[in-house]
């Protein structure tokens, strides 16, 4: 017996011996060091903000004065007030880490593209009160279901960033307790080598479940600066082009909003009004076009929220207190192509129009009693265009127009008022056009 156990164990030297449990050790560290290695490069905060054109926040002074162009309205506040609840979008927005990305107007004021009456009430509501303000005001948003004309901009600037939800699982009673080797019916020479293979497998085992510790914090912070991130995104320019100011003057007062916003309202007058035709408007409520632009804005802002507890915000400024006002503003946003009584987008698919043979659409918003024109005939009519201009009563012989006017004209009843649609192919500007007659008389 003694023989047949030397000649097995004769080869196992003790090179061999400690080659083989190298060959067991060295994996496990080495997966400990790629462990935190992998940590290191996946959860680097650092990179992160740099890679996003953030500052060192410590630059920043509480005390500093930040002059504002907040939608073409002027204002100037210190840093310390605007950031004075810690973790809103407001206070990360303005603590200096993004200044380096805000956009700026042509006299350096850092630009924010919210409505200008909103902001103030965010601003003035820090200003009285600080934190406990702010919650009151919270309470009573949450209280009307954000259905207030400024609850989305002052629930989307003073509600906290949301955190990120943890995928760290959890620590179970059998993760705490300390792994142990079996030693029943091993030699007793033995129990030196295996109190230290047990040293080993909990010294390894506690060193994992830091890393593991270590990863999940890692990742929350990460995590949650993504989310920081993503949400003053909207609110800055870009790294690489530009995100130009677009203002228009309205009967006296400037509505600015940022290239993103504009384009955000596609191919409609709105948007042609801001890029194509810089003369000021005179003839519009400046309510109005206020309520359009905030609308746009909205719609921007909501794509990029990860929650959807604001989306019912967003169609607020195209809905007015009182019926009479609600019908002069759906006339201003027909005029320049918002449609305020359908889909939820604002770009039509709910109102009925009828399409002509010429292909002009139309609606009858009121309609006329008296007789139609004739071609040969000369009417009096009211028209409105989208770019602002009332033309008064006008008096025009119907065959002397297009084709497609003089099939709007013959079709209509004297007091009937009308809006048409003009597909680009029609229009002067090689726009779709959006018109409204009023058909006063024949003459």
């Amino acid at each position: 017996m003694s023989v047949r156990r030397s000649a097995v164990m004769e080869p196992y030297t003790r090179h061999e011996a400690l080659c083989r449990l190298d060959r067991q050790i060295i994996p496990l560290m080495e997966i400990l060091e790629a462990e935190r290695a992998d940590i290191v490069s996946s959860y680097d905060i650092g990179k992160l903000l740099s890679d996003h054109g953030a500052l060192d926040p410590s630059a920043a002074s509480g005390d500093d004065l930040l002059k504002l162009n907040v939608g073409g309205s002027h204002s100037s506040v210190r840093r310390k007030h605007l950031t004075s609840v810690e973790g809103t979008l407001l206070a990360v927005l303005l603590g200096g880490r993004w200044d380096g990305r805000l956009v700026r107007d042509a006299d350096s004021r850092i630009f924010i593209d919210v409505c200008p009456d909103a902001f103030g009430a965010v601003r003035d509501t820090l200003l009285e009160g600080g934190k406990e303000a702010v919650d009151q005001l919270m309470d009573q948003i949450k209280e009307r279901n954000r259905s207030g004309p400024h609850d989305f901009w002052t629930a989307l600037l003073l509600s906290p960033i949301d955190k990120p939800s943890s995928d760290a699982p959890t620590t179970t009673q059998a993760e705490c307790d300390e792994p142990t080797v079996p030693s029943e019916g091993l030699l007793s020479e033995l129990s030196g080598f295996m109190s230290e293979v047990e040293s080993f497998v909990k010294t390894f085992t506690a060193k994992k479940n830091e890393l593991d510790s270590e990863r999940a914090a890692k990742k929350a912070a990460y995590d949650q600066t993504m989310m920081e991130i993503t949400a003053v995104m909207p609110f800055l320019a870009p790294l690489s082009g530009d995100d130009p100011i677009r203002s228009i003057d309205v009967c006296g007062t400037l509505i600015s909003t940022v290239q993103s916003t504009s384009d955000e309202m596609g191919d409609i007058g709105l948007h042609n009004r801001f890029d194509m035709w810089p003369a000021p408007i005179e003839d519009v409520p400046v309510d109005h076009v206020r309520r359009l632009v905030d609308y746009y804005r909205r719609k921007r802002h909501a794509a990029s929220l990860p929650n959807t507890h604001l989306l019912g915000g967003v169609r607020v400024p195209l809905l007015t207190e009182r019926a009479a006002r609600q019908e002069t503003f759906n006339k201003t946003a027909q005029m320049y192509g918002v449609d305020t009584q359908s889909s939820p987008n604002g770009r039509g698919g709910g109102a009925v129009f009828t399409e002509m043979q010429s292909g002009v659409r139309y609606q009858v918003v009121r309609p006329g009693s008296g007789p139609k024109p004739t071609r040969d005939q000369h009417v009096k009519i009211d028209v409105i265009e989208w770019r602002d201009d009332f033309e008064g009563q006008v008096v025009v012989r119907v065959s002397d127009q297009p084709e497609w006017t003089q099939e709007v004209l013959t079709d209509m009843r004297v007091g009937e008022v009308r809006r048409v649609t003009l597909p680009a192919r029609l229009s002067d500007t090689g726009k779709e056009a959006y018109l409204e007659y009023r058909l006063v008389a024949t003459l």
